[in-house]
């Protein structure tokens, strides 16, 4: 299985304009059944997509926050969480998609190349040893 991730070009903009500031805005990561990925979505309200049903046993709408933390080092930076994984105790989910937001702006969308389920367990997102995402500065 190839889970994927990509980067929205506006928010991207946003962050070097300074209008999108990761150690300021509360940053979240929210599970979705569907997602049309859009690169030029500024907004989740520009962006189709479905989140998880509140409903669901052990999830909340809106997903949950995770605590970003920005490193550079020889012409890379790098977007982790230090909380390392994010995790939906004893829950029931079935997701194919999660979306990395902040102040509205969808971040990073995440396709998990197929759908995958908790029933009564721990649905969780473990981020790769290497960030979240890096941009490297090309010299």
């Amino acid at each position: 299985m190839a889970v994927t991730a990509k980067l929205f070009g506006p928010a991207m903009r946003a962050m070097m304009d300074g209008d999108l500031q990761l150690w300021i805005h509360d940053v979240k990561v929210m599970l979705c059944t569907a997602v049309t990925f859009n690169q030029d979505a500024a907004t989740l309200g520009a962006l189709t997509h479905t989140e998880v049903s509140g409903a669901s046993q052990g999830y909340t709408t809106g997903g949950k926050d995770i605590t970003p933390d920005t490193s550079y080092a020889s012409r890379v930076s790098t977007f982790d969480d230090t909380a390392n994984s994010v995790k939906w105790d004893n829950s029931t989910i079935t997701a194919s998609h999660a979306i990395i937001y902040a102040n509205s702006r969808p971040i990073v969308h995440i396709n998990f190349d197929g759908e995958q389920e908790s029933v009564d367990g721990d649905f969780e997102l473990e981020w790769h040893a290497n960030g979240i995402f890096t941009v490297t500065v090309a010299s």
